[in-house]
């Protein structure tokens, strides 16, 4: 027995299928798939030309039964046409060639068995409070629209890709300048067209009234008290006179911000801070990507970026740090990518200020660089560095100045007689089957679906990947006393981001090395459809009748009479305190007067403020003690419109 033979080499084997039985096989197939292709063009048109029907039917399954019974027969007569035509043709030509030629046409045309979900998919009422169907039909669709797109593109003929090379070549010659800049003029035009775009609604909804006292005022207060020189102190956080910001978070880098909000310091400009700095992470995003993909891939994943809707609900979300801090990932991992050290250290400290987190999400990308031998010295120091400054920050200077509540975040995965962080990781590390249990919740699994299918599920594709995504587990989905943290309307879901949008053309690049340039760009396609149809859902730039952001719908109509009299009214009244004085507001409206160096929030007490400023009838958000504090005879009512009421303090 020669060396290149096995045991059972003189077995016999199967041969390939021939003849006539593989071709009715092919047959089979192919009519089926012009069936499907029939029946979902005309489940299509039922949709789009008679539209009534349509929410009830998709929400509760409800139709008229004559209704149903026309679209059985229509759905019907759709597949045997589909089907009838190939079958003429075969019957004619009966031959092998034949037989090819309408499996190939099949299989070009198979993406169309997927658009009678078009309509439905881009149709907000049916899913406005069912996210976990949408998201459910949303990653079956795009499984099979990938494999689709896929033999479509390479059952295209040669000469139509040699006619589309043609053409291509022929505008790069003609236009080779606008061809290399276009891509990279697109994705800086669609950041400015965001930054301006989102920065308007973001405003609009302040002056609706929809921001609040926690975090807006908090955030708006903590920029002015620092711009002031009195850094960290905020009292509209938690009152209190010798109280820090630095118990809850180590927000350094406020400094580098403080020019930009000198301009016009108040709650607007950290509104359009947070809106423009998160535009501009489409430009790394856009230069990592070229790196490994074409400038047109690099441009989509760019804008794919730019439409994330989960991020989109994360910025309406009054003010964070977690979104002003993501393109100061980006880029550093842009520079790191490109060796330009130095730059690269700029950024990376202000990337370390933003949030003592952060450190977590640098720390994990330099062991990354360290165990995959990209750059392993340098990923390194990256990760001693982040590592030691989280330790510092959290465990040493933070807990100087105070301890916060943070941590109940974890409770149940606190050990018995040890609720603390430390004890988080001691059950992360002798007890990993309970934290696993604690992960298969519908919340945790959405929130995971929502956070992967715009781009896909790309970034879940090579497991070695997984390893970026550990600083955004453990800030979201192993939490289990703090819904917000799993839920993507929320500021929670940037720990994801530069990971994801990281991540999205390492994957493509290596579809392309290993199963071909057509699996490639049958991903990429997928992708765009993704971001296209989970963007117009829950997105805010492509509709806003159903876009969701923290604690519920958000209003972004125009404004009313009505609400422009209060906006102006809530200023007149404001106008009133004087700039020296105390001043305490009730949830909505604090952050329209948290530009001053002492502003409470009503919500946790009057605290014995000069002035009490707060809307008529809300409750535990302020009014409550505001009645506490008129009725104590301390104060009296100056002056009340619009359903404000303005209190000073008379004793």
């Amino acid at each position: 027995m020669s060396s290149a033979q096995t045991p059972h080499s003189n077995l016999p084997t199967d041969p390939p299928p021939s003849g006539p039985a593989a071709d009715w096989s092919q047959v089979f197939r192919s009519l089926a798939l012009f069936a499907g292709i029939g029946a979902s063009l005309v489940m299509y048109g039922q949709q789009v030309f008679r539209t009534n029907w349509v929410d009830a039917f998709l929400l509760q399954n409800q139709l008229d039964p004559r209704d149903r019974k026309v679209l059985l027969i229509s759905i019907a007569i759709g597949a045997i046409v589909g089907a009838f035509i190939p079958s003429v043709v075969l019957l004619w030509k009966r031959s092998h060639a034949a037989v090819c030629g309408v499996r190939r046409v099949s299989h070009i045309l198979s993406p169309l068995v997927l658009v009678c979900l078009a309509p439905a998919i881009f149709r907000f009422a049916p899913w406005k409070s069912d996210p976990m169907r949408l998201a459910a039909t949303l990653g079956i669709t795009i499984l099979v629209l990938e494999r689709t797109v896929s033999a479509s593109l390479e059952a295209m003929p040669d000469r139509f890709w040699g006619w589309m090379r043609r053409a291509r070549d022929w505008v790069v010659r003609k236009l080779p300048r606008v061809t290399r800049a276009l891509p990279l003029i697109a994705v800086i035009l669609g950041s400015i067209a965001f930054a301006v775009v989102v920065s308007f609604f973001c405003i609009r909804h302040h002056h609706k009234l929809g921001t609040a006292a926690y975090d807006l005022g908090i955030f708006n207060n903590l920029f002015y008290v620092a711009l002031n020189g009195h850094p960290f102190s905020c009292y509209t956080q938690v009152p209190g006179p010798n109280w820090s910001s630095l118990q809850a978070h180590a927000e350094l880098s406020i400094f580098f911000f403080l020019p930009f909000y000198s301009i016009a310091p108040r709650a607007e400009t950290i509104l359009i801070l947070q809106a423009t700095a998160v535009a501009a992470g489409a430009l790394p995003v856009f230069l990592l990507a070229r790196r490994r993909v074409s400038q047109l891939t690099a441009m989509l994943i760019a804008g794919a970026y730019l439409l994330y809707a989960p991020a989109h609900s994360g910025i309406f979300y009054d003010f964070h740090f977690q979104p002003v801090a993501t393109p100061f990932l980006l880029w550093a991992f842009y520079l790191l990518d490109t060796r330009r050290n130095l730059a690269f250290a700029v950024i990376f400290v202000i990337a370390l200020g933003c949030r003592e987190d952060i450190s977590v999400s640098l720390a994990i990308a330099g062991a990354i660089m360290m165990f995959t031998g990209y750059r392993p010295l340098a990923g390194l120091v990256v990760a001693l560095i982040s590592g030691a400054y989280f330790v510092a920050i959290k465990f040493v200077v933070m807990p100087h100045f105070g301890s916060w509540w943070f941590h109940d975040m974890y409770k149940g995965l606190f050990p018995p007689g040890d609720p603390t962080f430390g004890g988080v990781i001691k059950t992360l590390l002798t007890n990993p089957v309970f934290v696993l249990g604690t992960l298969l919740t519908e919340a945790k699994i959405l929130h995971v679906a929502r956070i992967m299918l715009p781009l896909a599920f790309l970034p879940l594709r090579r497991p070695w990947i997984w390893v970026g995504f550990l600083p955004a587990a453990l800030f979201t989905i192993l939490t289990t006393g703090y819904g917000p943290t799993t839920d993507t309307t929320f500021q929670y879901v940037f720990y994801w981001v530069p990971f994801i949008f990281t991540a999205a053309p390492i994957v493509l690049k290596s579809i392309r090395e290993k199963q071909g340039i057509w699996k490639e760009r049958a991903a990429i396609a997928t992708m765009v459809v993704a971001t296209l149809a989970t963007s117009y859902n829950w997105g805010v730039l492509m509709q806003r009748n159903t876009f969701v952001a923290a604690w519920g719908p958000i209003d972004l109509k125009p404004m009313t009479e009505e609400e422009k009299v209060r906006l102006k009214d809530l200023r007149e009244l404001a106008a009133m305190v004087p700039r020296g004085a105390s001043l305490s507001a009730s949830e909505n409206e604090c952050p329209h007067v948290s530009s001053r160096l002492v502003a409470y929030a009503l919500r946790v007490c009057h605290c014995d403020a000069d002035y009490i400023l707060y809307r008529v009838g809300s409750g535990g958000f302020g009014g409550d003690h505001a009645n506490q504090a008129l009725s104590s005879g301390k104060y009296a009512k100056i002056a009340e419109r619009s359903g404000l009421a303005l209190l000073k303090k008379i004793r």
